[in-house]
């Protein structure tokens, strides 16, 4: 792939992995992402 763009297997590195769901911004978010 480009080098802009992650490996398809590895997901951006400001959104959370595919197998954990992003929590939407009126909710707590997780410590790992706070």
């Amino acid at each position: 792939p480009p080098v802009d763009e992650p490996p398809v297997d590895e997901p951006p590195v400001d959104e959370p992995p595919v197998d954990e769901p992003r929590q939407p911004s009126g909710e707590p978010k997780r410590g790992r992402w706070f």
